[in-house]
């Protein structure tokens, strides 16, 4: 079940954030597993996440996205951690396939853009060591 803050956010809950990497790990390896370069993840996350004014409205420092082992910092609108680090593989903003929820910057590499691109089997979730 989703859940809201205090403010009356969206805040993605675990099994949302699972399904989201599904699709976002289909549209990922379709487009042939593209990273973005440091220098551009630096400043996407600069510019849009934590400019020197103020960080975006989305974007908690504090959080994590996997709750005790996931790294701090965690966009709200889709739950996924986000940094200025390029070499973290968990980081959102190294996809270009990824696009800021508010439209603060946008994918690179579009999705799958037909029935059968789109028919790339998702990574199955096991539920325990024996399915």
């Amino acid at each position: 079940m989703s859940h809201f803050d205090q403010e009356g956010n969206y805040v993605p809950n675990f099994m949302d954030k699972i399904g989201g990497f599904r699709l976002h790990y289909r549209d990922w390896k379709a487009a042939g597993y593209p990273l973005r370069g440091p220098a551009e993840v630096t400043e996407l996350f600069g510019t849009h996440c934590n400019p020197p004014e103020g960080r975006c409205e989305l974007y908690d420092p504090k959080a994590r996205a996997i709750p005790l082992v996931g790294r701090l910092g965690v966009c709200r609108g889709c739950g996924c951690h986000v940094s200025g680090e390029a070499t973290e593989l968990d980081n959102a903003i190294a996809y270009p396939t990824k696009k800021c929820p508010l439209g603060k910057y946008d994918s690179v590499v579009d999705p799958p853009e037909n029935e059968e691109e789109a028919k790339t089997p998702l990574p199955q979730v096991r539920r325990n060591k024996n399915g």
